[in-house]
């Protein structure tokens, strides 16, 4: 008689467990919307801007590995610079730490050298620039940021950055 509650007993905490990984499941379907289609972006298209926000939203996403969408913004697939290990991480909170890498200046060596800006974080950082000037995946259009982040990617030679520096009025 114990052991037919025992097994009753196991028989309901699998059954419970089972429903909670279901209910998960549902729960985190539900929450990730789908990915815009093609030149459904949203926002206005500002001055000058070439094709509107979703020619930029292409043009940040090109070369990606978009894992999944979550709250408006696209979760990639990145290779770590340090690690080489490979993360699932936030587009823009990605894209909001390549500054640091393609700004070029005095080495470490004694400010004799200049380090040479990382080719890919140049790239990620006018790609930082499109998400300010455009207003992309839930930022705030901000054309200073943007400017700014142009600039530093024009300084390191990104002829785009270049263009887009000078039409914003931070180039020289």
């Amino acid at each position: 008689m114990d052991t037919r509650y025992l097994v009753w007993g196991m028989g309901g905490f699998i059954a419970l467990s089972l429903l909670c990984v279901v209910a998960t499941l549902l729960f985190a379907m539900g929450e990730s919307p789908a990915a815009p289609a093609p030149g459904g972006a949203t926002g206005a298209q500002g001055p000058g801007s070439e094709g509107g926000s979703s020619r930029a939203q292409e043009r940040v996403l090109r070369g990606f590995d978009v894992a999944f969408w979550g709250e408006g913004r696209p979760f990639v697939r990145i290779k770590d610079r340090f690690s080489d290990e490979v993360d699932t991480v936030n587009l823009v909170s990605y894209l909001m730490f390549e500054p640091q890498y393609a700004e070029t200046g005095p080495s470490d060596e004694g400010g004799y050298t200049y380090k040479r800006a990382d080719p890919k974080a140049v790239e990620n950082t006018y790609r930082l620039g499109l998400c300010h000037e455009h207003g992309l995946f839930g930022m705030a259009a901000d054309r200073r940021e943007a400017a700014y982040c142009y600039r530093i990617a024009a300084m390191a030679g990104h002829s785009e950055a270049q263009v887009a520096a000078q039409r914003l009025g931070g180039g020289k």
